[in-house]
């Protein structure tokens, strides 16, 4: 399968995924990273609205988050706010009782990503995941809390890329 088709499919998975807007602590937890990565270069693929890269920088680490959805702001915002309201739909639905909480840390980790997306414009890279713009080796680390789990959905893009 030739690169073109590749990217086909990325684009047409794109458009059947929600946009993440995790907090840092669970994507730390889900990824593994150690809280000491002063020195390093890490890069979030797919990030969407995550704050990792937000905590990263406060940390002074060289980071860098990639998502396709960062060349039109009131796009992301459209697409974060319909994340944001089935995370809630499905809390209402399983845990009725967690309602206020994930309301509450989900609102705080957006706030602090769009923060962060506004000062530190560069460190928000527009890109699809099959056209990254950084040189081999660009980073120590590269982590995606759910770009990537959305496309092993796809098996077909995962065995050839």
């Amino acid at each position: 399968m030739n690169y073109q088709k590749i990217h086909q499919r990325e684009v047409r998975i794109s458009r059947r995924v929600e946009t993440s807007a995790s907090t840092t602590r669970s994507a730390y937890i889900a990824l593994g990273i150690s809280e000491d990565v002063a020195g390093l270069t890490v890069v979030d693929l797919a990030a969407g609205g995550c704050p990792l890269v937000a905590t990263l920088l406060e940390k002074d680490v060289d980071a860098y988050a990639v998502d396709r959805l960062y060349k039109d702001h009131d796009n992301l915002r459209k697409f974060l706010d319909i994340s944001f309201q089935g995370l809630m739909d499905r809390v209402t639905a399983q845990y009725p009782r967690h309602y206020d909480h994930m309301k509450r840390v989900t609102e705080e980790a957006l706030t602090q990503f769009w923060t962060s997306f506004e000062q530190h414009r560069d460190h928000y890279v527009t890109s699809w995941l099959t056209s990254l713009p950084f040189p081999d080796d660009f980073s120590d680390l590269t982590v995606s809390l759910n770009g990537i789990s959305d496309l092993t959905d796809d098996l077909g893009v995962m065995k050839q890329a």
